[in-house]
This record gives structure tokens, sequence and C-alpha cells, in this order.
């Protein structure tokens, strides 16, 4: 048994034949001698082979004629076939021509009295004689390119393509993801699509002064949210073509793979790379080989498409045929989706996702942790170190999880909104840290940034009440206490991942223009997000859920009320800084409360809008039925970020929140060189960058 070789890995197996054997023609076929006065059956009529015969004999069963062969298909028993029906298909390539003009099974059937002159001249040499290159690729490229392994590769890859082709546009997001409406810009075609919808509105637009790039960011935004109200209908039309070119799949395959045989006789791309390659005849297996269309033994068996041919039936033949065809379908498998996978949204994955944080945070063991805790205004002094030893066995388990190295201690006084006035921020002109506004609440925990031995940390204040929750019997009390302390904790952690992130940034300033401006409002968005995520492992999930949901819906209708009365009040430019000392604060508290629970939620598995719920209402009321998704997928590409961000730029983009939010009562805003304009529905004013603070 002696193989082709190319030099370059595994060859083609090339079974030495008996020149004086003689071929049983098919039905209606012909004789045609060879050079050297051989008969060479040729392939015509109707049973068209696509393995021919002439080859398959060489693999055949060792009779004096090998008219029978061995076929070991992926499902059934193997069978011993004659090989005039073996490897064949009524009309494989063409029908009979109409016209008496030469079909193009008369053209196979012409070529292969060259091919098989050829085959037979490489069989009779020896193991390591040399191969001439165009012969050895003109017989490799023939014999690869005609066989129904091929077409049929062909057909699955296109069915398989069809079926992702549906899964892809059956889901919103993915459909979503394709168009660029997962990313943080419009891509071009989204910018075409906004543009032409634009321009049909051109005067209207010019009489309004706002700029195409900023209703652009407008349509974009408005796009991402109501996506999925359309999205059905991309589906239902991807789904109505599939099944078209589903219908016509089989024949245009057929007709396809045709039209290359009749283009590619020595001409094709792998004709000519094969004959670049220098060529030898190697030993075959000692027990014989197994024929797809090339292959030793197992590759042959794992790259055939549904069987392959072989001289014998025994154990060891056998054994291959569990492995037929599965070389072929994991290569053609991983094709498909490497061709789909810049169509998909990007999957939360921290090893492979590019947005995932970057290397380990590390933290030191808590036995390190250089941080006092000081109770005041609780009890005497033995509850006092009670509460304080209650405190650090919360910080215990957290820093199992959490780097909390720059945690500069705990304080819990009773008149809170003093006990965070008078936190030591460490550096020459802090201003003293202050509680929430009144109009929002009252405050209970917060975490002041300070600066110790030139080292950024945290110093968490809380309320007598967080303590008292804790301690509490009740459940639902101590998981409001709980979450309060480790959401504090997390923001601790948050200033150690950001300091090492991008140095000296927690004290830099945000910038100017409107980034930096906005940047006010939602500066502490991210930081909710994350203490959220971490808390909700330590709560009640659906108990925590609802009271998020609450304040939500209350910060919600507060900001419809606050700028309902602040338009009323507005009357120009005397009072532009008014209008945006109500209601910018107002939205960000919006912000930062649906950041806490979209946090949560994200964690425990939730829904962020519980039915037809109160939440679900004043989202509808305020126009933003679809924002809140949105907003949940920025806030949770950041965070599996953690630790890995690579500019301030990652962190000022929320403030196209407050944007979104601004849009909602009215009201757009944008840069115009160095200073900012706005339109509101009844006025457009023009005013520096510092006169809307």
């Amino acid at each position: 048994m002696k193989t082709l070789s190319n030099g370059r890995g595994r060859g083609v197996s090339l079974p030495r034949v008996d020149r004086k054997g003689r071929g049983c023609t098919a039905a209606g076929g012909r004789v045609a001698t060879s050079k050297d006065g051989r008969a060479v059956e040729l392939m015509s009529g109707k049973n068209q082979h696509y393995i021919p015969s002439f080859v398959q004999r060489a693999f055949g069963i060792r009779t004096k004629r090998r008219q029978w062969i061995w076929r070991f298909g992926r499902e059934g028993e193997p069978e011993c076939r004659r090989i005039k029906k073996t490897g064949s298909e009524d009309y494989f390539y063409s029908e009979p021509s109409a016209d008496g003009r030469p079909s193009l099974d008369d053209a196979i059937t012409a070529l292969e009295d060259r091919i098989s002159s050829t085959l037979n001249d490489i069989r009779s040499g020896s193991p390591g004689d040399p191969v001439d290159a165009e012969g050895a690729a003109a017989v490799v490229a023939h014999l690869a390119t005609r066989t129904a392994h091929v077409r049929s590769t062909f057909g699955d890859g296109v069915r398989r393509l069809l079926e992702r082709t549906e899964e892809l546009f059956a889901a919103p997001a993915n459909v979503g993801a394709m168009l660029g409406l997962d990313g943080e810009e419009p891509n071009r075609f989204v910018r075409e699509v906004i543009a032409n919808e634009l321009d049909r509105w051109r005067p209207e637009i010019a009489a309004t002064g706002i700029p195409i790039d900023v209703l652009e960011r407008v349509g974009f935004a408005l796009l991402k949210e109501n996506w999925g109200d359309v999205a059905g209908q991309f589906a239902d039309l991807a789904a109505r073509l599939v099944d078209e070119v589903r219908g016509r799949t089989g024949e245009a395959i057929r007709d396809g793979h045709n039209r290359g045989l009749e283009t590619a006789e020595g001409s094709s791309g792998l004709e000519a790379t094969l004959r670049t390659f220098e060529w030898t005849v190697e030993s075959g297996p000692a027990t014989g080989a197994v024929l797809p269309a090339f292959g030793y033994n197992e590759d042959a068996a794992r790259l055939s498409h549904d069987f392959f041919l072989a001289p014998r039936n025994d154990a060891e033949t056998e054994g291959l045929r569990d492995t037929v065809g599965t070389g072929l379908g994991l290569a053609l498998e991983e094709s498909l989706e490497g061709a789909f996978d810049e169509f998909m949204p990007r999957r939360a994955n921290a090893a492979t996702d590019p947005d995932a944080r970057k290397g380990s945070m590390g933290w030191m063991p808590t036995a390190q942790l250089g941080y006092d805790v000081r109770v005041a205004g609780w009890g005497d002094e033995s509850v006092n170190r009670g509460v304080e030893d209650l405190l650090r066995a919360y910080v215990d388990a957290i820093a199992q999880a959490l780097p909390l190295d720059r945690l500069d201690g705990i304080a819990v006084g009773e008149d809170y909104p003093a006990t965070v006035r008078a936190v030591d921020r460490g550096y020459e002109g802090a201003p003293p840290a202050e509680t929430v506004s009144a109009e929002v609440g009252v405050g209970i925990a917060k975490t002041v940034t300070v600066r110790r031995s030139g080292v950024v940390k945290g110093r968490i204040v809380l309320s007598t009440a967080v303590c008292a929750a804790i301690t509490a019997d009740d459940r639902l009390a101590a998981d409001w206490g709980v979450q309060a302390l480790v959401s504090q904790l997390a923001r601790v952690a948050m200033i150690r991942m950001v300091d090492e992130a991008l140095p000296g940034r927690l004290f830099a300033p945000a910038g100017g223009g409107l980034a930096g401006w906005l940047y006010e409002y939602v500066d502490g968005v991210p930081d909710a997000y994350i203490a959220s995520w971490t808390a909700a492992a330590f709560v009640d999930g659906g108990a925590t859920a609802g009271r998020e949901r609450e304040l939500l819906a209350w910060g919600l209708e507060r900001l419809r009320t606050t700028a309902a009365t602040a338009r009323r009040a507005y009357t120009g430019e005397v009072t532009v800084t008014e209008f945006f000392d109500a209601v910018l604060p107002a939205i960000g508290n919006v912000l930062s409360f649906a950041a806490s629970l979209l946090g949560h939620c994200g964690a425990s598995g939730l829904p962020e809008v519980d039915g037809d719920d109160d939440l679900a209402e004043a989202l509808e009321r305020a126009g933003l039925g679809g924002w809140l998704e949105v907003y949940r997928a920025d806030l949770e590409r950041f965070r599996r970020r953690l630790g890995g961000w690579e500019s301030f730029k990652e962190f000022l983009e929320f403030g196209r929140h407050v944007e979104r939010l601004l849009w909602g009562i009215g009201m757009i805003v944008w840069e115009d060189g160095e200073t900012m304009r706005y339109r509101m529905a009844d006025g457009d004013v023009l005013f520096g960058t510092g006169a809307a603070r």
C-alpha cells in the first residue's frame, strides 16, 4: 500500500491496482482506451459516479475483478455493495443534453481518461519516489472537488447558516447588537437611517437651532429604548426570507457545485496551490487504507461526510465508523460560529469578554486592616463595645469578597448630620461632608473620602438607626441595616479600585464642558450599582427589591412635579440657573435610585419592574418605558470592567443619562464652542458654561 504525500502532512491514499484488471461499465456507459492501451471505465448515463469506479476498485474487496466494496456509514450496518452502485447518484451532475451538446457529465467522463492514466502512473512508483506536481495537483483537485462530500458539506453549511440566521433574528438583543444598538455610539448604518429620517424635517429642524448631531444622539437613544417594539417585525421578515431561501437550497447548491466544476479544470485556486507542493509516494497503512475522498484511516473517517469505503469488514475498520463526519461537523460549526460572533451581543464572561475586568484586584487579609470603629450616643460602654464587635464581624465577612484595605474607620453617632460634618478629611481646603438633602429624606449612611498619609481612603459614617436595625430581632429591619452597612463597605472597595486604575482621579475636577457639568449628578451612580449588587447577597431579595422600586417610583414622580413647577416659574435667561438647580438634583436622585434597584435585581435575579406596580406607571408617565433596560446595560458593562477602566471617560459617559432625563422634561442641551445652549419647549437662550450651575 502506498500514498501520495504533498510533503506538508498526510497524503492521498493510492493503493496499487492490477494493470490487467478490466472494469465493468455501468448501464448505458462506455469504455475508452488510455494512452497505454488500458481499458478505462467512463461514467455516463443515468448512474453517475461522484467517486469514480476506477478509484473505488483499488479499494475494493480483493477478488479477481474487484466489483464489490464495503460501505461504512454513520448509521446502519456495514454493507457489501457493488461498485457500480456505490459512490453514485442518478443524474448527479447533469441530465442528458436535449440538443445533443456535451453535458457536464460528458465533460467529466472525457476528463477521467487523463486523470486515471496519471493516477496509475503515480501508483506504479515506489515509496520515496518524487511525483510530478502538475499531475498530482490535477488528480487531487479533480477527485476532491467533484464528490458528493463537497456538495453535502455546502448543503450542511447553508442549512446551519439558515438556522443560525433564524436564531439571530429571533432575539431582539441579537438584532440590536448586529445594528450597533448595544454600543455607546451609533454605527454607520444607524447614522444613515437616522440622518435619512431627519432629512425629511430639515426646515423644521433648522428653525429650532438644534444641531443635527445632537438630534442624532437623541434619535439613537430613543431607538435603543424602543427597539423591542419593532424587533418582532425584523424576526418575522427574516423567518419569511429564510423559508424562501431554504426551499431553493438543494437546487441552488447543486447548480453552484456544477458551475464550479465546469470552470475549475486546470484553473482552480486549489489546483494552483497544490502545484506549489513537493509530492512523493509514501507507504500507507499496513492493514490497508479506507476511502473517503482522501486521507489516512483515522483522519479519513473523521473527515468523511456520511460514509467511507474499505476492502474489508473487520474490527479495526468497524471501529472507525463512530468517528465518521465528526471532524467535518466540528470544523463547520466553528466556522459558522466565528462568522456570527461579530453580530452577537457581548457576553458577560470574565474569561472572554473584552469588557470584563483585567487581572486580579487582590486585597489584604482582614487582620492587617488598620481601621477604627467609634460608637457614640448608643448606650453604655459595654453595649457600645458589643456594637463595635458586630460591625467588625461584618467587615471581616465582606473583606473575603472585596478589598477593604482603604477602610479608614467606621463612626456611629446619634446626631448623624453632625457626625458626617465632623469627619476630618485630611487635606487642606477640603469642604465638610454633608448628608443628603432634606427633600430626599433622612440620611443614615455615607462614605466620606479622606486622605491619610497621602493615601485616599473611605470613612463610613452610620446613623444609630442602622445599628439598631442590624441588632434587631426583626428580619426585615435587620436586612435594611445590613444592606446599608454592606453598601458603604462596597463604596470603600470602589475607592481602592478607582484610585489604582486611575491614579489621582478621586480628588481631580471632572473637567469642563457639558460632560463635566453633568457628571456632578451621576458621580455616585456607579458606586450605587456596585454597592447594591454586593449587598444583595446578604439580604432578603424580594423585600429589598420592593423598597427599591417604591423609592424609584417616588423619585420619578418628584422629578415630574419639580420640573413642572420649575417650568412654570421659568421666565428666561435670568432664571435659567434656578431651573437647573431645581431639576438636576432631582434627576441625580432618580439615577441613583435606579442604579440601586438595578444592581440589587441584577445580583438576585429579580425583575426590575414587577408587573403593573407604581414603578411601571411612573416610568410610563415619564416616557421612560424602555430607558431602564438601556441604563442597566450601561451599568453592567461598567461593573464587568471593575478595576480595568482605562480612562475617566468611562465614568463621564453616564452623563448621557442625565441628558436623557432632561429630554423627558422637554429640555435639550448641547455644547457650542466654549458656551452651552439649551432648547426648551418655550424658549431658546444662550448662556455661558458657568451660568447653569
